[in-house]
């Protein structure tokens, strides 16, 4: 009976430990095994007792008691390696002499071991204590396990989120190229990480790389680049790396033509690994392919977005991207009070250059006209075309004479600077408006610029008008 009230007494022990830890917001699982091990061994009526527990390279003391259960130093002399082998290989409880090795089992696996040596061979009662001490710890083990892991998935989740919502908002900046390496290394405790974008040839065109060996990961980065540019080898590029090693092959439906048919073609990379031979888990991964996700969406939203934007026969600005940079202004000019102008211009007469000379000479025309503007324009300037042969210069922090002074000699510059086929000539007529004194609303400051322009071509042509300011 005393044997019987000693074993509920060191499961009651146990279970009132498990209970009042269990409510804690985080857990440390060898911590609590060790109190656990501690317990079983002196209600147990053990002289010594060790806890092995696996850290990844094999069973390991992490705790040992010595005569008096007090603390000893944790070596091979503080249990019985066959015994305790025979245990872990047997996956049960195992009792020779005065030893006593019980399996800690989580789903299946020997996790560690509980090894006990009393004064006296272990009765069955003794054997079953120790066996329902192991269990008790496997069970601690395991719910630090599931709540360390479920942090580590919230955790995830909220850096997911906030990095999506950098990498849904806009561009796809250098810094948040940054933010993405530095979010895969942390969240997936990895060493190095290397993110690479490729051009239009399969080339490395952009590179990020994280980790003490910059130069292997450089030299990593190319040959992953050439890789992948090959679609023979695409395929199994993930296959050249170990398990301490994720790699993402990044690729976008937007780089196929619409109803190609096979694979979209790999635009980038993204990799972490670690110097360790640790293997990543599942909740690793499942992190990873969302990261590699979000970047795939952002790098097809940049692409689209530089379709879009980017008018394909001059280089400026589209229509799309002139509406956009207009609000991005009106916003900045209404809270600093600082006004932006616009020039409106006009070829004059390019339908004749067109008819006499081609569609194609009049694109060139129209390049080299875009040309002549843009070097004049300041860096922050932004020069759209509108359609045609209308262009549209905004200007940051310029009033209206300062933008028709610029305008003058932009008429200039294009009159003497813009290549024309032989015989051929060019001239342009602009109108001038200022935002906020000529409108406050951006579709009657664009219309007032127009009327200035066509009052430029009704007064003769090859000049400039500013707008009138409306009553």
């Amino acid at each position: 009976m005393a044997k019987d009230r000693r074993h509920a007494d060191s499961l009651r022990a146990i279970d009132g430990l498990l209970g009042s830890q269990l409510q804690r917001p985080a857990l440390d699982g060898w911590a609590l095994a060790k109190l656990a091990a501690a317990i079983a061994t002196e209600y147990s009526g053990a002289s010594r007792g060790t806890l092995l527990l696996d850290q990844g390279e094999g069973l390991e003391p992490v705790l040992a008691l010595g005569p008096e259960l007090r603390a000893a130093p944790c070596d091979a002399s503080s249990f019985d390696a066959s015994l305790v082998e025979q245990a872990r290989s047997a996956g049960r409880p195992a009792t020779e002499g005065r030893g006593l090795a019980a399996p800690i089992l989580i789903q299946d696996a020997v996790r560690g071991v509980l090894y006990l040596e009393g004064k006296r061979p272990f009765p069955a009662a003794g054997v079953e204590l120790g066996s329902s001490a192991a269990a008790r710890i496997a069970q601690l083990l395991r719910s630090a396990e599931l709540v360390s892991e479920l942090s580590r998935r919230n955790r995830n989740l909220e850096l997911l989120e906030a990095l999506g919502k950098c990498l849904t908002a806009g561009q796809l900046t250098p810094h948040h190229l940054a933010q993405t390496v530095d979010a895969a290394l942390g969240a997936t405790a990895s060493d190095e990480g290397v993110l690479g974008l490729l051009g239009a040839g399969g080339e490395l065109d952009e590179l990020l790389d994280r980790g003490p060996d910059r130069q292997s990961l450089e030299r990593e980065a190319a040959e992953m680049a050439t890789a992948l540019a090959t679609p023979a080898d695409a395929a199994a590029t993930e296959e050249m790396h170990p398990t301490s090693t994720m790699l993402a092959r990044l690729t976008t439906q937007a780089e196929l033509e619409s109803g190609a048919e096979g694979e979209p073609e790999p635009v980038g990379f993204l990799m972490v690994r670690r110097r360790s031979d640790r293997p990543y888990d599942e909740t690793d991964r499942t992190f990873f392919r969302a990261l590699a996700h979000l970047v795939t969406g952002a790098l097809e939203r940049r692409d689209f977005y530089r379709r879009a934007a980017e008018d394909p026969v001059t280089g400026t600005g589209s229509r799309l991207a002139l509406q956009l940079s207009l609000a991005q202004l009106q916003a900045g000019a209404d809270r600093t009070g600082v006004p932006f102008s616009l020039i409106i211009l006009d070829i004059d007469s390019f339908k004749e250059i067109n008819d006499r000379f081609g569609h194609v000479e009049g694109d060139r025309v129209l390049r080299s006209l875009a040309q002549t503007l843009r070097h004049r324009l300041r860096e922050q300037d932004f020069l759209a075309r509108y359609g045609g042969d209308e262009f549209v210069a905004l200007l940051p922090a310029t009033d209206a004479a300062g933008a028709a002074e610029l305008a003058d000699e932009l008429r200039r510059r294009v009159r003497d600077e813009t290549r024309l086929p032989p015989g051929a000539e060019l001239s342009v007529s602009m109108g001038v408006v200022s935002y906020p004194d000529h409108a406050a609303e951006l579709d009657k400051l664009i219309d007032l610029g127009d009327r200035a322009l066509y009052a430029s071509k009704a007064a003769g042509r090859d000049r400039v008008t500013v707008a009138k300011v409306q009553p």
